[in-house]
């Protein structure tokens, strides 16, 4: 080869290397780009977080009043079994009494 060939080589290539340094400097850009976009679609802005509290917070609070009213149920059945206990426990004694005095 001669001299002159062995430049206009040289030169071709190095405005290859410079052609594929940029589309690779393109793509990671693009990639960058991309991902920043992913991140801010995915981390919740400040409208949704409070959406997210206030959703949360009425959750506890129904989940509370369903423990209250649970609570309330039992101990109105400890209470009405209690009663019945005691009405049966009277009728009974009174029916004892009758029949002793018979």
């Amino acid at each position: 080869m001669s001299t002159s060939t062995a430049r206009k080589a040289s030169s071709h290539e190095g405005e290859m290397l410079f052609n594929v340094a940029e589309s690779i400097g393109s793509v990671l850009g693009s990639l960058a780009a991309k991902a920043g976009a992913a991140k801010r679609a995915l981390t919740p802005g400040k409208p949704a977080r409070k959406r997210l509290k206030r959703a949360k917070s009425a959750g506890n609070r129904l989940a509370k009043k369903a423990a209250s009213a649970g609570k309330t149920a039992a101990k109105a059945v400890r209470r009405g079994s209690t009663q019945v206990r005691k009405t049966v426990g009277r009728a009974t004694a009174k029916t004892i009494r009758r029949a002793k005095s018979r």
